[in-house]
């Protein structure tokens, strides 16, 4: 049935507002797409428009169009759905009619809008209501009724087993904020990787998406989840506003709930709170999520958040910049734990490449201290004080202890699961190790960090064609990474397959920006028996080690690959002073077994603080 003359009006009128806004005024193509779905609702043909008329209507495909093959209705479709919720939270936040597309028809739905501070004011007479305000009624009235008695028949949507963060979206208008974006997409999947029995994707596959123009049954088929969570921030009148989106996508897009909240900016962590809490009851009505040890200094909060914002690339000046901002917040609130863990992860990340180990891991581990006393519910803490107990102190007791509790607290922390491989991959405990470095490319599947370490793993445990098959799938992402591409010509070396692992090396050597990458090249080739050829990637080493840390375990493996233990042992009794973070694997790798044999072994083991394992290998 067409919709009656005085509503038409209000609707168009409503249209052009939509069109004529920054979110459609450049998109051709959903504008055509929005205009056309609207005028066949208009027109009573709403319940009518099907996936193949629109894509030869709208999008010009021909007489052969087949929807099964061609999904640009799909996508389309999509995008249209997530530009009108943006425009809705924004500019169009005071219209008086809402327009969307209900996920899983075409048909345009348009309501008025709910304001929630409006003044109540008495209840008209019916003569005073339009007609199609009595219709859109006589509607919702209908649809509760529905879905109360289909509630009867039908069981509730089976429990959701596993979601991702998709980025939220910032429509200030000020790129300056985007790291309260980011801020709002990373503690909301650091806080439901909390809830029990859910599996959540880690903050760096979820970051990956920013911006994406994939439908999101193209996302979730790719991450392999139940459902998304799609969100947007805006300001107004020195407010935060926050529109927040559940949408299950096991069969088809379906919008479980949605919700706006709004907070002073001052009390961004306590927007933050609210919203994380009420999502993770949504999900699971019994899910709990523990306070914080205290609220923290709005300023100090601030200034966290931009460190995490910046830390995002990873390379050695982000990781500075974002030590840097951690260390504005502790000077704010000296009793910020969030600051303080995220501090000392990023000195262990310093502690591999960038910088001295002994006195980054020394850094790691004060920090890590300090914010598990501040608070003892931050899973995070743990995770980095384990990392510092394993590195550092080479206490494997008070590490593992730490790693689990991490784990406990947050299953979902690829991190801990990360630490947690190396340390059981450390002691020879090799099924742990992959069976946890499997889980953390599961929860980020999108990440070279995650791969590489699981491809490291099974290097040691010496599976190599497991190796290379992991090695393979990553590089169908990423084909120029340089460690992937490391571990699956080292694969290939250790098996006596030369050849094969010649383009691999030659892709990772092209990355010449850390010492590793030449060192464990010239290992290859001394195990190889080409000793030219490893001393020039030693010399080339060398070269990097003037502006870089050089790794002194590292030159001591390819010493004794080349048979000159002496200078092996001395290379090794530095990386002893310098806390090498790659002592950690002395134990276990393959090729270090003649290094192992030599007598002086079991005195340089006891300093280390290996005896006890050197007596079980």
């Amino acid at each position: 049935m067409a919709i009656e003359t005085d509503r038409e009006a209000e609707v168009r009128a409503a249209l052009q507002r939509v069109l004529a806004s920054k979110y459609f005024a450049q998109a051709d193509s959903l504008s055509n797409l929005l205009r056309y779905l609207v005028e066949e609702t208009l027109a009573g043909r709403g319940a009518a428009i099907k996936e193949l008329t629109v894509g030869c209507d709208v999008f010009a495909r021909g007489p052969s169009f087949d929807p099964k093959t061609d999904g640009i209705v799909r996508v389309q479709a999509s995008r249209l759905r997530t530009k009108l919720r943006d425009y809705c939270a924004a500019e169009g936040r005071n219209d008086e009619l809402v327009i969307s597309v209900p996920a899983g028809s075409y048909a345009v739905q348009v309501i008025p809008s709910v304001k929630n501070d409006a003044p109540q004011e008495a209840a008209p007479t019916a003569a005073g209501i339009p007609r199609w305000l009595v219709w859109a009624g006589i509607a919702a009235a209908l649809t509760v009724a529905a879905v109360l008695i289909g509630s009867l028949w039908n069981p509730r949507p089976e429990q959701i087993k596993s979601l991702a963060v998709l980025p939220f979206r910032n429509l200030t208008g000020d790129a300056a904020q985007d790291y309260l974006a980011d801020g709002l997409t990373d503690t909301l999947i650091t806080d439901l990787g909390k809830v029990p029995g859910l599996q959540v994707i880690s903050r760096t596959t979820a970051m990956s998406y920013a911006g994406t123009k994939k439908s999101l049954a193209t996302v979730a088929r790719e991450l392999k989840v139940d459902a998304l969570v799609e969100g947007s921030m805006t300001r107004t009148e020195g407010n935060i506003r926050v529109n927040l989106n559940l949408i299950d996508v096991r069969e088809r897009e379906r919008n479980l709930w949605s919700r706006t909240l709004e907070h002073q900016e001052r009390d961004f962590a306590g927007l933050q709170e609210e919203m994380n809490r009420l999502l993770a009851r949504q999900i699971q009505p019994a899910a709990t999520l523990p306070p914080p040890a205290k609220a923290p200094h709005p300023d100090a909060y601030a200034a966290y958040l931009k460190g995490r914002y910046l830390a995002g690339p990873g390379s050695e000046a982000a990781i500075r910049q974002a030590i840097e901002w951690y260390g504005k917040a502790t000077a704010i609130d000296s009793q910020m734990a969030l600051a303080k863990a995220s501090q000392a992860q990023s000195y262990v990340l310093l502690s591999d490449f960038f910088m001295l180990p002994a006195d980054a891991l020394r850094l790691a581990k004060l920090a890590a201290v300090d914010a598990v006393a501040a608070d003892p519910s931050l899973a995070e803490a743990y995770a980095v004080r384990g990392a510092a107990a394993l590195f550092y102190d080479r206490d494997i007791q008070a590490a593992e202890t730490d790693l689990r509790k991490a784990l406990q607290m947050n299953p979902n922390s690829a991190e801990a699961l990360t630490f947690f491989a190396v340390l059981c991959g450390s002691m020879g405990r090799f099924e742990e190790a992959i069976a946890a470095a499997r889980r953390a490319v599961q929860l980020d599947p999108v990440s070279q960090h995650s791969y590489g370490w699981l491809q490291w793993l099974l290097i040691v445990a010496e599976r190599y064609e497991e190796v290379e098959q992991v090695g393979l799938a990553a590089l169908q992402m990423f084909p120029d990474a340089p460690l992937v591409n490391l571990w699956v010509g080292a694969s290939h070396a250790l098996r006596g397959n030369h050849q094969k692992a010649v383009p691999y090396f030659e892709r990772a050597a092209k990355f010449d920006q850390i010492p590793m990458v030449p060192l464990m090249l010239g290992l290859m080739k001394a195990l190889a028996k080409d000793r030219p050829g490893a001393l020039a990637q030693l010399a080339k080493a060398h070269s990097i080690g003037k502006r870089r840390y050089i790794c002194a375990y590292e030159v001591a493996t390819l010493h004794s690959a080349l048979g000159e233990m002496d200078e092996a042992y001395r290379w090794m009794e530095q990386g002893l002073g310098e806390k090498c973070v790659c002592l950690t694997w002395l134990m276990v790798e393959p090729w270090m077994k003649t290094f192992r044999a030599d007598p002086r072994f079991p005195a340089l083991a006891a300093k280390v603080g290996l005896w006890d394992k050197v007596r079980s290998f």
